[in-house]
Order: C-alpha cells, then sequence, then structure tokens
C-alpha cells in the first residue's frame, strides 16, 4: 500500500495500480477540493525573529558548529533552551510568540518546528486564532514531540471555534492574528531540548491564489532551473512491508537528507515522524521535524504554483510536495490513483515539465519520472511542501 498525508482528515481508499490492489490511508477532507489555497508562511529561526516573544525559564544558547557546539550542522548563532541552575536544567520552560498579524484572513494553520529532543525531553506545541487582540480561542494542542518517557494526556485538540485534525488546526471562522506557544521539557535535570525554528503556514481555503501561467524560456541555458538534481532513489516498497504502503512521506525525507549529505535508513526517519497519537506516519510537521534532527532547516509551507519551487531547484535544493489524484489523471508514474502520497521534485525540462523521485515506484527507473506541468499542478491541489536545505549562517 502507498499512502501519504495530503488531505485533512483519515479514511483507507483502496486504489488499483498495475492490476494489483494497494491501500492508502489518507483521505480527501470533506471539503470541496481547490487548487492551492491562498497561504503564508511565518519562519522564526533566529534570535532576531523572536523580538517581542515571551520566554519563561528559557535562555539563549549560542552555538558555533566549526566548533562543534553542539549546533546540528547550523552556522553561529543561538537557539533557546531550558534555564539551567545549581540543580540542573529546568523541568519546563515556554516561548510565546507576540500575536502575529497575518496578512489575509485565515482559517487553517500548519503549525512546525526544529526541536532536538535528548532521551527524557521533549516539547508541547500549541497555537491559538484571533480576530482582534482581545478575542481570541483556546489554546489548540498541535503535537507533543520528542522522547519523554512520560507524554501526558493531549491538550485542547477541539471546540466550539476549530479542531485540530492530525496536524493542522481547522477554524469555523476566519481570523487575522495567530500565535503560538511552544513548551520545553525535561525529565532529566542533566538535558534540555533544544529550539532552532517554528514556522507557521496560514492559509484561507475558501480562497484559491493566482497560478501563474508558464511560457518555456527562450534560452533555457538561461533558466537555471532547468536541471535534474542527482537525488538519489528510495522505494518506500523496498521496507518492512507491514509499513511500506505508509511511509511515501518519510521515504522521501530520507532521500532529501541522503542528497544532502546525510544517509540514514529510510525506516529510521520512519521510526522518527512516526505520530503515535494518530498512528501515521504521514504528518506533515513531523516529517521535517526528523529531518531537522540531522542538522538542515526543514518547515511546512504552501506554494501556489511551481515558481517558488524552480527557485529551489535553481538553488540545489530539491522539494517535497504532497499530492492526489483520480484514476488516470496523471499519467506516467507507478500509481493510477491515490488520496494521498509524497514525492520529491528534482528537477524541471526545459518545457517546464516535472522531474521527480516517486517512492512508489519499485526500482529507480519506474520511480524516475517526468510528470507534465499542468497534470501535477492539478494533483497538488493543496500546495503542500516541505522545504529541506542547509542552514546558511
Amino acid at each position: 500500500m502507498i499512502a501519504g498525508h495530503v488531505g485533512f482528515g483519515m479514511v483507507f481508499l483502496v486504489i488499483a495500480v498495475a492490476g494489483v490492489v494497494l491501500a492508502t490511508s489518507f483521505a480527501l477532507s470533506t471539503r470541496p477540493a481547490l487548487a492551492a489555497p491562498v497561504s503564508e508562511t511565518i519562519k522564526h529561526s533566529l534570535e532576531p525573529d523572536f523580538i517581542g516573544a515571551q520566554l519563561v525559564r528559557l535562555t539563549w544558547q549560542d552555538y558555533d558548529a566549526s566548533s562543534g557546539g553542539g549546533s546540528g550542522g547550523r552556522g553561529a548563532g543561538r537557539n533557546l533552551v531550558l534555564e539551567k541552575g545549581p540543580g540542573g536544567y529546568a523541568p519546563s520552560g515556554t516561548v510565546t510568540s507576540k500575536p502575529l498579524s497575518t496578512a489575509f484572513p485565515f482559517n487553517n494553520v500548519v503549525l512546525s518546528w526544529n526541536i532536538l529532543a535528548p532521551e527524557g525531553t521533549g516539547a508541547i506545541v500549541e497555537v491559538r486564532a484571533g480576530s482582534d487582540a482581545s478575542r481570541w480561542t483556546g489554546w489548540y494542542e498541535i503535537a507533543r514531540w520528542g522522547r519523554l518517557r512520560s507524554p501526558g494526556a493531549p491538550g485542547l485538540k477541539k471546540d466550539e471555534s476549530g479542531f485540530v485534525n492530525e496536524d493542522t488546526l481547522e477554524l469555523g471562522s476566519k481570523a487575522s492574528l495567530l500565535q503560538y506557544r511552544i513548551t520545553l521539557i525535561s525529565e532529566d535535570r542533566d538535558a534540555t531540548p533544544v529550539l532552532k525554528l517554528v514556522a507557521a503556514c496560514y492559509a484561507d481555503t475558501s480562497s484559491e491564489a493566482a497560478v501563474p501561467a508558464f511560457a518555456p524560456p527562450r534560452d533555457p541555458a538561461q533558466a537555471p532551473w532547468v536541471r535534474d538534481l542527482p537525488v538519489p532513489f528510495r522505494s518506500q516498497r523496498s521496507e518492512d512491508p507491514s509499513i511500506a504502503g505508509r511511509i511515501c512521506s518519510p521515504t522521501c525525507v530520507a532521500m532529501v537528507l541522503e542528497y544532502h549529505g546525510v544517509a540514514v535508513p529510510t525506516a529510521t526517519v520512519a521510526a522518527q515522524a512516526y505520530d503515535s497519537l494518530n498512528s501515521i506516519y504521514g504528518n506533515w510537521p513531523f516529517n521535517t521535524a526528523a529531518a531537522a534532527l540531522y542538522g538542515l532547516d526543514a518547515y511546512v509551507t504552501r506554494f501556489s504554483g511551481f515558481e517558488p519551487v524552480q527557485d529551489e531547484i535553481a538553488a540545489g535544493r530539491p522539494v517535497i510536495i504532497s499530492i492526489r489524484f483520480g484514476p488516470g489523471q496523471l499519467k506516467g508514474g507507478p500509481l493510477n490513483s491515490t488520496s494521498g502520497h509524497l514525492i520529491v521534485v528534482r528537477g524541471f525540462t526545459k518545457d517546464g515539465d516535472v522531474i521527480v523521485n516517486d517512492p512508489a515506484g519499485r526500482t529507480e527507473a519506474e520511480g524516475h519520472v517526468v510528470y507534465k506541468r499542468h497534470e501535477l499542478l492539478r494533483a497538488w491541489k493543496n500546495g503542500v511542501a516541505y522545504i529541506i536545505r542547509p542552514v546558511t549562517p
């Protein structure tokens, strides 16, 4: 079976591929399928980004990758950690962002994070939305992340204002402010989790973003995105059959990690990205958080078209995207249809068609595919993408 998170709910759908019946576990949302919604992403990764944030029992930790300062591959900078006193690190501490004004009213938020969590440490990730400075929803718990031995019961997941659907906050009415809160926790006074990055991708799922018209370049040599990055191929089908049909997302992450010089077994990435509360491997921010364990910046965003992906490819960085399509709608690949799948975009042809590694392929020959641009754009209905790239100082 082949599965990936691309909607905002979960059911089991049976699909046929080359005469073989395969199961996929991530379903379409009950809302109508749209083109990519209008969206923006707020990314906080350096100390100045947190100006105005409230810190409780947290402090800044300097690091320098060149001196082995525990940065996980980052350049010089600062991360947030628990305060440390004579008895060791504080058992918990929080960073609460200032209220963040959005560029447009939104009804959907995906929060992602980069948190290193040694054994016995972890974090609670929460978000709330407001219509003005005096009217806020409750704090919705998006996730509990890390390696806590006693993670405790989940917090608020649903009320009259909205609900958390796996990894996504869906609101009943639109808001214009959002705020996140990260609580770092340690059960071991000698260890602290390390907060490196927070990203909030908000969207108005009732509005479609404008998709620029595409014209092939007159001179492909002057289009730096006309290239095929050498992303090593991996097949999810080669993994343990008990999980092989559910790990398209961590398989893609493992491919991109290897491209960036970090060769990790696919099964290891899958275990790190596993969402035990929802029993899924396709939780979007869990997958980017797993990638960040290896020293890269990684977060969830949305794009309305391939132009931002072309910029990433031109810079030598592959992008993971989330797709879904009906029978015969995406030709040339290993799947005839899917209600949820993830693939790695590794390049573009001079005509703008999209070169990918599709983990559903059994072999590299089957999984190294060129998809027609317009067909893949239609399949990429939600615009969701994983950005996984080296950290710049």
